[in-house]
């Protein structure tokens, strides 16, 4: 079996430029540049055609853009497993860190799925902004709060006072 290389590309976005990494035909890693640490992204080559028109897709609200994520990316069982239920909660949905170790039957593994989730390579389509405090607040996000709070303003959640 042959293992194709990882090729990273730039994107322009409505929240700054998108780093994305890419093996063969799926992505593997997708973050904010600015907080990227790799860094100028601006000698990245721009993105393919199809990468583009998935992720303007997704800014749209026309489609998750799950269909370009690698369906194995690197990283434990329990990620692996949290990440799986992210690609479950829904655009305009907000779930708790609670409620997301409860889906997994793990109830009282809250903080552990808090790891999970900011463990997560493919923000914005393995849908991490999604997951919020259990008082509704907005808790960490590895594109920073602010964006947390624009994304799920853009998906049509109204912002949580404070966050």
């Amino acid at each position: 079996m042959t293992i194709e290389r990882e090729t990273h590309y730039r994107l322009d976005s409505r929240l700054g430029d998108i780093e994305l990494t890419v093996q063969g035909e799926v992505v593997t890693a997708l973050r904010f540049s600015d907080l990227a640490g790799s860094g100028d992204s601006a000698a990245l080559p721009a993105a393919p055609a199809r990468f583009r028109e998935v992720l303007t897709a997704w800014f749209e609200g026309r489609g998750s853009g799950l269909e370009i994520v690698s369906s194995e990316l690197a990283g434990t069982l329990f990620q692996q497993q949290v990440w799986q239920a992210l690609r479950d909660i829904a655009r305009g949905q907000r779930v708790s860190y609670r409620q997301l170790a409860s889906s997994l039957g793990r109830p009282h593994a809250a903080r552990a799925v808090a790891s999970a989730v900011a463990a997560n390579p493919v923000l914005l389509l393995l849908p991490c902004h999604r997951v919020i405090g259990s008082d509704g607040s907005l808790r960490g996000y590895a594109g920073g709060l602010e964006r947390k709070r624009i994304l799920l303003e853009l998906e049509g959640e109204a912002a949580v006072e404070g966050a």
